[in-house]
């Protein structure tokens, strides 16, 4: 986040080197791209993925079996706004 601000931050909750829990907090703690949309499209569906990813900021917490078009949605709408 060194240049510009982003307008999406998109991350699942496994990754190959961490997870998008930590990538959230970093952000929160850091205080950078606080006006981004933050996005968790994950398998994980458990209740507290959902609530974690909130606490730590996310925007939205969606499951990818279901919910992918949602993010395809946000996506389109945001392109759209600028």
């Amino acid at each position: 986040m060194s240049r510009g601000d982003a307008d999406l931050i998109l991350v699942d909750v496994t990754l190959e080197s961490g997870s998008g829990f930590e990538v959230l907090e970093a952000l929160q703690k850091s205080g950078k791209a606080r006006a981004a949309t933050k996005v968790v499209l994950t398998n994980h569906t458990a209740a507290e993925y959902g609530g974690l990813s909130y606490s730590l900021g996310a925007t939205y917490f969606y499951e990818k079996e279901h919910d992918s078009w949602r993010v395809l949605e946000l996506i389109s709408k945001m392109a759209a706004s600028k």
